[in-house]
């Protein structure tokens, strides 16, 4: 099974990377935080510190057209502290000068 799905690159997540060192990733539903951890570090080899929790429940949408009701996907975010020596290529914040 995949814990990590995929990482959040917003505007908000490279600033909160770029100045406290957070990583943002999407993870599996039933993830716990110990397994989440494990798998961050073994892929990417970085040391993890913290993490942080969220869980985002799929809104109810309601299309007008054909009058019928969908349901969009849940969510679980987790944002993990990282330590000062470990980096992470996908946040960091190249200049082309």
């Amino acid at each position: 099974m995949k814990i990590i799905k995929k990482p959040i690159v917003t505007e908000k997540s490279l600033a909160v990377y770029a100045t406290q060192h957070k990583a943002t990733f999407e993870v599996a539903l039933n993830a716990d935080k110990i397994s989440a951890s494990k798998a961050l570090e073994r892929i990417f080899g970085v040391k993890v510190l913290d993490v942080k929790t969220s869980s985002r429940m799929g809104k109810v949408k309601y299309n007008r057209l054909s009058k019928r009701q969908s349901k969009l996907s849940d969510k679980k975010i987790m944002v993990f502290k990282l330590d000062a020596d470990s980096k992470l290529d996908l946040f960091e914040i190249k200049n082309n000068d």
